[in-house]
């Protein structure tokens, strides 16, 4: 696992479990006893999930393409067009039209 990679899913986990640190040191990416936080007063509040953690847990991957997908506006439009289609009889033409509707309040 990189250092840049644990430094990157470290602290969301950290900040999911309610603690707000402001950033992360990943020391030796094998020795957890060297990942310290900042502020150094919330490093005894973030020591149990930084001893839990897992970076390779599928749930990161999973969460980090989910954000991806999310920022996708196109993708947003559609979707809420595509729901909205369900209890409505639309034109393919209506359809777009509502997608781009959609799109540009986004």
């Amino acid at each position: 696992m990189t250092i840049l990679l644990i430094a990157s899913r470290l602290p969301r986990a950290i900040k999911a479990a309610g603690v707000p640190i402001e950033n992360v040191s990943i020391g030796d990416p094998a020795n957890k006893a060297t990942w310290t936080v900042q502020p150094p007063d919330l490093q005894g509040a973030a020591q149990p999930t930084i001893d839990a953690f897992n970076p390779d847990d599928p749930a990161y991957v999973t969460a980090e393409q989910d954000a991806a997908i999310d920022g996708l506006t196109a993708l947003r439009a559609l979707a809420e067009a595509t729901f909205e289609l369900k209890s409505n009889t639309w034109t393919k033409a209506q359809f777009l039209a509502r997608i781009k509707a959609i799109y540009r309040t986004l």
